[in-house]
């Protein structure tokens, strides 16, 4: 690696500046909209992103120029790395775009069912904030687009997190509510990026501390997703048996030939399911454990059956399902299986550890069905949907208080991240420039269910 020697072309602060005066647009719609839901946490947010955005472009644009300090990577050169800042800042406009905009002109169904979502994703928060004190007050945000996901930004203490436009309720006023139950898996996504663990080793990030415990854990195979298992694993202890479920109906979306195959972030559809069964078995309900495993077992069998192999991504080999999650294969006790030591065991069971505080009776699973064991007759779906219908007032209380986590000890987040250890995650490449952490800036990215081709 070297110093940049060429210098970087204009057309890139040319397109900056467009973007700046978007963000600048945004403000000043804002700002003529007093009566706007929420108005000053959207007014705080986007000079939060502002400034943010300012920053990280400057960061790169003047250490690229020629004479600059920022070392040139093969892997990673100046146009790329511009190119993708100037596009997760776009994301973010966006996103808040839609979130401002839809309060703004949405009728009535709509608004009440953003008001539904910002309340069931600040109720799903709970599990992180008894778990992680850093965490505190956080702004829960939600807007509608076509799939569920959730931007994770680095500048504010803000969860903005994307439904599914089909929540809102139809011109009957129903409402497909299962539509909700991605929220505490996108939530997991934020406190992996946001909470901070007390260690022997002082306080740490909370993905630097499980990205090194799973490495000294021997994790090799399926590390990659260790992200998206702890999202799982907290969408879980939130959610219960109704999000396992939903969860067992998203793999059964997924295209026959991807069904078996690894997309190098998210567990593989084939056997992602029993992350759920095995969480609800060591840590909620057992009886609802095997209920679960027993439909998956169904509904995995309607599935072409080729699933001898799995293709891993990251090293092209094909696997047995077994190489990355003990199998739980018996339908007479699906849950007394052996030693479970495989990478995806190790992994769920690294997530338990830190999520050691459970929530019992959360708002998420408190309705009748969840306090017996499951019957024949029981309609998880249903009971949630009537749950949400009849029990939303009991949910808890906005927080419209936004802070800027833009500078942290005199230092901004750009020198921060330029000068702090950083933990890579397992399968990155070995040469990497020091400002490698900037430009992943915290975790800045989209992070969904299932791989959507935006952000991240």
């Amino acid at each position: 690696m070297s110093t940049s020697t060429s210098p970087v072309d204009p057309v890139w602060q040319r397109r900056f500046n467009s973007l700046n005066g978007r963000i600048s647009a945004l403000r000043t719609m804002i700002a003529a909209n007093s009566n706007l839901d929420r108005y000053a946490l959207f007014e705080k947010l986007v000079d939060c992103l502002q400034q943010f955005a300012e920053a990280q472009f400057r960061f790169f644009a003047n250490g690229f120029q020629q004479g600059g300090t920022l070392q040139h990577s093969d892997e990673f050169p100046p146009d790329h790395v511009l190119a993708v800042t100037l596009q997760q800042i776009s994301y973010d406009l966006e996103a808040i775009q839609w979130a401002v905009e839809q309060r703004l002109n949405g009728d009535q169904d709509t608004n009440d069912a953003l008001a539904s979502g910002d309340r069931l994703a600040s109720k799903a928060l709970a599990l992180g904030q008894a778990n992680f004190s850093n965490l505190g007050q956080v702004a829960v945000v939600t807007y509608f687009q076509k799939f569920a996901e959730i931007r994770v930004i680095p500048y504010a203490s803000v969860a903005l997190i994307g439904l599914p436009i089909t929540c809102i309720p139809d011109q009957n006023g129903d409402r497909a509510a299962r539509d909700f139950l991605a929220t505490p898996h996108e939530m997991g996504h934020y406190v992996y990026w946001h909470a901070k663990i007390d260690t022997d080793k002082g306080t740490r990030p909370l993905y630097q501390y499980l990205i090194d415990q799973a490495a000294a854990r021997d994790v090799e195979v399926a590390g990659e997703w260790l992200e998206e298992i702890f999202a799982d694993v907290y969408g879980c202890l939130v959610a219960g048996p109704v999000i396992a479920q939903s969860f067992q109906d998203l793999q059964m979306w997924v295209r026959q030939k991807n069904f078996y195959q690894d997309d190098g972030e998210h567990p593989t559809p084939y056997i992602r399911p029993d992350i759920y069964t095995k969480v609800l078995h060591k840590k909620l309900n057992p009886n609802w454990a095997v209920a679960v495993h027993v439909r998956w077992q169904a509904l995995r069998a309607k599935r072409k059956k080729n699933a001898a192999l799995l293709t891993h991504k990251v090293n092209g080999q094909q696997k047995q399902p077994a190489d990355f999650i003990t199998m739980l294969d018996s339908h007479d006790h699906p849950l007394l299986y052996p030693g479970a030591d495989k990478p995806v065991d190790i992994m769920i069971n690294l997530v338990l550890e830190t999520l050691g505080t459970v929530i019992t009776g959360n708002w998420w699973q408190q309705y009748a069905p969840l306090t017996e064991s499951p019957t024949d007759t029981t309609d998880l779906y249903e009971a949630f949907h009537n749950h949400v219908g009849e029990n939303e007032t009991e949910l808890t209380s906005l927080s419209d208080k936004v802070v800027c986590l833009l500078v942290d000890d005199d230092r901004t987040l750009q020198e921060q991240w330029h000068s702090d250890t950083w933990s890579p995650p397992l399968d990155t490449v070995p040469e990497q420039p020091g400002w490698l952490n900037v430009f992943r800036a915290g975790g800045w990215a989209t992070k969904g269910p299932q791989t959507n081709p935006v952000g991240g």
